[in-house]
């Protein structure tokens, strides 16, 4: 009765164990998919001010906007 639990927990603690390694890799993954986004953000954030500034529509709103969309991409929590 023991053994059969002991096997049985012992199963359990391999499935659970592939589980989180699945979840690690995952999570990588998403994680460099993040840091992508982030850049693409960022130089889109930079390409905007640049024509607004050839544009002379550069003002303190230029600034607000790149805040308003890196706080709406919850990149600044």
């Amino acid at each position: 009765m023991q053994n059969d639990l002991n096997q049985m927990l012992a199963n359990e603690n391999i499935v659970l164990s592939d589980k989180l390694m699945r979840c690690q890799v995952e999570l990588e993954e998403i994680s460099k998919q993040n840091q992508k986004l982030k850049k693409a953000l960022d130089d889109a954030l930079d390409l905007i001010v640049e024509y607004r500034e050839r544009l002379h529509y550069n003002s303190v709103e230029t600034e607000d906007l790149r805040y308003s969309f890196l706080e709406q991409g919850g990149i600044l929590d």
